[in-house]
């Protein structure tokens, strides 16, 4: 992109030094692995004439490490004296056991005395009694695969020993020994007692948090998930990878309750739209605020279709689409006020809590490799009638004028391949169907997609560190679209000294995205051109004649709205790069073993480009047009806690946190929009003689303290207090501090109780109540400069076009949860139930004004919103063998949305508008949001009213036609697994809204859906039978046509009976059932300003969301060495349930704003099927 580098230059020198130090980091980190991974931890030891066990005591001591040793190797060592400074436990080691015939291996923390003679084998371990006995077996994890490094100690002794590579052990233990205990990492622990047995095989079964699973809440606080008083849902790391998703957000789909994802179909690297229990902000940002290992990240999008007049755009993308899934390590929903109100106001929409992965202490340096190839398929077009070919009133077009003007129409006569017409181009053509009814699809492409990534990772007891690199490269099913997404990751923790910790972390990402799909009422709309194209005409025709021998456009169907798809991806080129960098400095100091100092400063910085050029000749932009925007967005978060952990006593336990935040946000925007072109020859600001620039600076400043304290008696009753206070920049003086309080609390009946079924209930509740501020400048008028000058002098203008208020106060939300968690049969059937209410008023808002007043809106307080429902998650296992099981986790929840007011001069707010099709998507007081309005069809006793010529007639008012939220969210996910085996499906269901399909609408119009068939062949009959006649078309009775089903309305008039045209409610009329046969193509085209209601569908579906079948190698085939799984995966592979025709996907959406319930030339939908590779060694 060319133009002024000013705003670029300090980006590019911050992300060149930031490069530079994750090359030195990296570096550094090579070096500093091999000193961590050889135990570099210093030990200080001063003995006299004492035995060798007293230096293992000692030793341990000052650290975790355990010693395993036979007693009879060690008991003729003798004594020692030892007098060590500073020393590392190999250096202890290798002088006191120099000259002796013992040596040692060190594995993770676990030190092994052997015989030097013995070389690398581990001996069994002998008891300092005279009786022993030798105990011997294997021990494999639930599908059979062998675990080598599982610790086997006898209970309340340091005798043990470890399993070699197959899993098996032997060891000599006392003989009264009674119980063997059997642990590894990530695996449940086992208690074995022996009796007269010895031989002993074990079976150790995965971790099953359940109960007491350990969540992320707000601020990054670890708690145990029973303790909470309120709702949360963890989605694991597995859940999210092994499908992976460009965006990440979306592999969240169907796997929370209550939590709504849409896209609309904005190609590669589009943006998602998040919503949890409902939409509660009329004019604002309705979602939850994205947080990564503690810090804010900006989620918000850069652009999109807009609504209203002419609504047109791409969409530039979100924040949270930069991340790559096989970094992420969970992601907690904290889905109410009461869980996300020590975020403030900003979290009023919840917050989706994002934990990436971090080092693992291991006595190696770790390696996985990810690996995903997915290609992209279009789904199959229907509903699109192929027995009509382009013209008009049956006739197919007769000359070249004819030829452009319907191409894009299908009302011609009967497809006949015999049969030669006029091309746009001049050249005649076959009149048959084109491309044997692929036409759509072979303007498109299969589109191929991988992401890789490749990680390294490690620690000891000092320290850990995680390094790692993905690449995605997507090309998309439209030719010349695609995106490039780099991203660098590096994190590490330091253990300075028992009592101070760090932990640190930054993350570069880069992406470059090509030729983003315009969308809505754009005339580059590539889906509203191909779907509208006749059955007849080739597409190729487009192909091979957008633009003449000079470079120029060449009209195709005289319509500058519909631009030729082929000079849209050829030479009307957009682009786009994108630089992030994210990272935090932790620090963490205990003062007492109960109570922490805590420091986080974290910042997210990125810088967005975006070019969109028009070539010259283009209909609409004749000279040229080029628009470039540079955007530069910088939050930074400082917060300091103060952290206490304190058991009063056996049963009273007290902790909790006192803090403060200040969040900075800095935004330098930059836009260019540039006419009439000099040349035409390059694609720069330059070659362009009329420019315009848009400069603004938003800045926003929040501080904050606040502070939250934890009670629990014993281990079944919990309470949660906290306090936040804002001081808002935004915000006038005298409103600007707000303060928001919460409570919950849970009581664990399972532990007042003894019961056989049930294994945990928990009852929770909660109450909340949060504040929200506004953007930047909304209480004063702003200016900026006007590129014109007089006399020398630049001119000034008003920058917004609404009235501020200098009297604005924040928001407020107020809601309440109570819920239930049960777990019965050995936690094989599990229950998650919540209830919640929440209130948001005295919103700010944007209150339309007259015209005539100069402004378009006012900024107000008002408005009121509430949101209630229910959310019920259930997960089971119906089938648990040793080889198989069947796990099962349904997910249901419905909200009930009300807009309880608005304002006492408005009972209506537009949200969206749908240009020629005559809708709107408003906020009306007393129903629920999204509804969508528009002119009816008159009824008469509840049958549609037709006039004298059999056409409909519409009423004069807009009503409720539908209502675009759904009532309810559902979900199906099942894992069968059969030893090494595993395949997974999951269902995603959405039920109960409306869709405007304007996408249908046209193809009714234009005569390409198979529903407009109906009458086609009757009326052209009857035309024939008329010409025949000579009569004229008033003279005639039509014998054939279309026939609307209602009733035309009679009445008398002067002792004439007519036929009514309107409706008089003061005349009295006789319903007589609609006999008159009209045009098809006329009755269609009444509906394009006359009312949308035809097409106003059922947007429920139901959907095969994913599917996957994973195969894990047994790692014995690579001699314990690797971790291998491979899987065959699928996405959005089959829709078995919708109403929506044409081929349209009932997700789709006219834009991701607030205004849901519009569709219109959304990309053709596709599935995704792939191959997955995950090695880990």
């Amino acid at each position: 992109m060319n133009g002024s580098g000013a705003i670029q230059w300090p980006l590019r020198r911050l992300l060149l030094i930031m490069r530079l130090s994750f090359v030195i980091i990296l570096c550094s980190l090579l070096q500093v692995s091999a000193s961590t991974f050889s135990q570099n931890t210093r030990f200080n030891v001063n003995l006299e004439d004492a035995s060798i066990t007293e230096l293992f005591k000692d030793i341990k001591s000052q650290s975790e490490f355990t010693f395993v040793y036979n007693v009879d190797d060690i008991e003729e060592l003798g004594t020692i004296n030892c007098h060590f400074t500073e020393f590392t436990v190999e250096q202890i080691l290798d002088n006191c056991l120099q000259g002796t015939n013992m040596t040692y291996k060190i594995r993770d923390k676990v030190i092994i005395l052997v015989p030097r003679e013995a070389g690398d084998t581990v001996l069994p371990l002998l008891a300092d009694q005279a009786e022993t006995k030798t105990i011997e077996g294997t021990v494999t994890d639930s599908k059979g695969e062998p675990l080598p490094g599982v610790s086997i100690v006898v209970k309340g002794t340091t005798i043990g020993i470890t399993t070699d590579f197959d899993g098996n052990y032997s060891l000599k233990v006392p003989a009264e020994t009674q119980v063997l205990v059997f642990s590894f990492v990530g695996m449940q622990s086992e208690e074995v007692a022996l009796g007269d047995r010895t031989q002993i095989s074990v079976v150790l079964k995965e971790e099953n948090f359940g109960v007491e699973e350990v969540v992320v809440t707000a601020l990054g606080i670890k708690r145990e998930k029973k303790a909470l008083g309120y709702a949360v849902t963890e989605v694991k790391s597995d859940d999210i990878a092994n499908n992976k998703t460009i965006n990440v957000i979306s592999a969240l789909q169907g796997k929370v309750a209550g939590l709504d994802i849409s896209s609309v179909s904005g190609g590669p690297g589009a943006s998602s739209r998040i919503v949890l229990r409902g939409i509660s902000d009329l004019s604002g940002n309705n979602q939850p605020l994205v947080v990564v290992d503690g810090v804010p990240i900006d989620n918000g999008t850069l652009g999109s279709a807009g609504s209203g007049q002419y609504a047109s755009g791409p969409d530039l993308g979100d924040g949270i689409s930069s991340l790559n899934p096989d970094d992420v390590e969970s992601v907690s929903v904290l889905k109410g006020p009461a869980a996300s109100a020590l975020y403030g106001s900003r979290a009023t929409n919840g917050v989706l809590m994002i934990t990436t992965k971090q080092g693992a202490k291991n006595s190696r340096i770790g390696v996985e490799i990810s690996s995903q190839t997915n290609l992209e398929l279009l789904n199959k077009f229907e509903d699109r009638q192929t027995e009509y070919g382009q013209g008009r009133n049956g006739l197919p077009p007769l000359d070249l004028s004819q030829a452009r003007g319907t191409a894009q129409i299908s009302w011609g006569g009967k497809l006949n391949p015999d049969l030669q017409v006029l091309g746009f181009d001049g050249k005649r053509y076959s009149y048959g169907l084109a491309n044997d009814g692929h036409n759509i699809e072979d303007f498109f492409r299969t589109g191929l997609s991988s992401q890789n990534t490749v990680s390294l990772n490690g620690g000891n007891d000092k320290g850990t560190f995680r390094l790692s690199y993905g690449r995605t490269d997507v090309a998309d099913i439209v030719p010349h679209s695609g995106l490039q997404r780099n991203n660098f990751n590096f994190r590490g923790s330091w253990n300075f000294t028992p009592k101070f910790k760090a932990d640190a972390k930054i993350t570069y990402f880069t992406s470059k995205v090509e030729n983003r799909p315009e969308l809505a009422d754009s005339p580059s709309n590539i889906g509203n051109t191909i779907l509208g194209l006749a059955p007849n005409v080739d597409q190729s025709m487009l192909k091979e004649n957008y633009q003449d021998a000079a470079g120029n456009y060449v009209d195709w169907n005289g319509n500058e709205y519909r631009i030729n798809p082929y000079w849209v991806i050829n030479r009307m080129k957009n682009e786009s790069t994108k630089d992030r960098v994210t990272g935090f400095a932790h620090l963490n100091y205990a003062l007492t073993d109960w109570l922490n100092v805590d420091f986080l400063s974290g910042t997210d910085l990125y810088s967005f480009e975006y070019q969109n050029y028009a070539p010259k000749t283009t209909p609409r932009l004749l000279t040229g047009a080029l628009t470039q925007s540079r955007i530069i967005t910088q939050e930074t978060n400082h917060q300091l806690l103060l952290n206490f952990d304190k058991q009063i006593n056996k049963d009273v336990r007290v902790s909790g946190n006192i803090g403060g935040n200040i969040r900075l946000y800095n935004n330098t925007t930059e836009v260019i929009s540039a006419t009439n072109a000099n040349t035409g020859a390059i694609v720069s600001i330059n070659d362009f003689k009329d420019r315009i620039p848009v400069v603004s600076h938003p800045k926003k400043e929040v501080n904050s303290l606040y502070g939250v304290a934890r009670f629990s008696y014993k281990s079944w009753l919990y309470l949660d207090a906290s306090l936040r206070n804002d001081w808002s920049s935004t915000l006038p003086a005298s409103s600007r501090s707000y303060m928001y309080p919460s409570v919950s609390g849970s009581v664990i009946f399972s532990e007042l109780m003894s019961s056989s079924t049930i294994d945990f209930l928990k009852v929770r509740g909660s109450w909340a109540q949060v504040g929200g501020d506004t953007d930047p400048y909304v209480l004063d008028k702003t200016y900026s400069n006007y590129p014109i000058a007089i006399n020398g002098q630049n001119l000034m203008r008003i920058t917004s076009d609404g009235v501020p208020n200098r009297n604005l106060k924040p928001t407020s939300t107020d809601a309440i949860e109570f819920g239930v968690n049960i777990a019965v049969f050995e936690n094989r059937l599990n229950l998650d139930a919540s209830y919640y209410n929440q209130k948001t008023s005295n919103q700010i808002m944007n209150l339309p004004l007259a015209a005539t007043s100069g402004y378009n809106y006012a900024v107000i307080n008002a408005g009121e919103v509430q949101n209630r429902g229910i959310e019920i998650s259930i997960n089971g296992t119906p089938i648990k063998t040793t080889d198989f099981s069947w796990n099962l986790t349904a997910t249901f929840a419905k909200n009930e949305n009300l807009i309880k007011k608005l304002h006492k001069d408005v009972n209506t707010l537009t949200l969206s508008t749908a240009r020629w099709a005559g809708a709107e998507i408003r906020a009306i007081e007393n129903q629920g949001y999204g509804t969508i309005v528009g002119k009816k069809q008159l009824r008469h006793n509840g049958q549609k009213v037709f006039n004298s010529n059999g056409y409909p007639i519409f009423g004069t008012e807009l009503e409720v036609l539908g209502n675009g939220v759904y009532d309810w969210l559902g979900s199906l996910n099942s894992s069968f697994n059969y030893k090494n085996l595993t395949f997974k499906m999951l269902f995603d269901v959405k039920w109960g809204a409306e869709l405007f399909s304007m996408t249908n609408q046209s193809a009714y119009i234009n005569g390409a859906s198979t529903a407009s068939l109906e009458g086609r062949e009757g009326w052209y009959r009857s035309e024939e039978e008329r010409r025949a006649a000579g009569a004229t078309e008033e003279e005639w009775t039509a014998t054939g046509g279309y026939l609307g089903d209602g009733v035309i309305l009679k009445y008398t008039d002067n002792g004439v009976e007519k036929i009514a045209n309107q409706v008089d409610q003061n005349v009295e009329y006789t319903a007589v059932k609609n006999d008159i046969y009209v045009n098809p193509q006329v009755y269609w085209s009444r509906f394009q300003d006359g009312s949308p209601e035809p097409f106003i569908y059922d947007a429920s579906y139901i959907k095969l969301r994913e599917l996957a079948l994973t195969y894990s190698i047994p790692s014995a085939w690579f001699d314990n060495k690797l971790d291998m799984t491979v899987s065959l995966i699928g996405r959005n592979l089959w829709v078995l349930y919708s109403k929506v025709p044409g081929g349209v996907d009932p997700e789709s959406k006219y834009n991701n704003g607030n205004g849901v319930g519009f569709e219109y030339g959304s990309l053709p939908a596709r599935r995704n099927i792939g191959f997955m590779l995950n090695l880990k060694f």
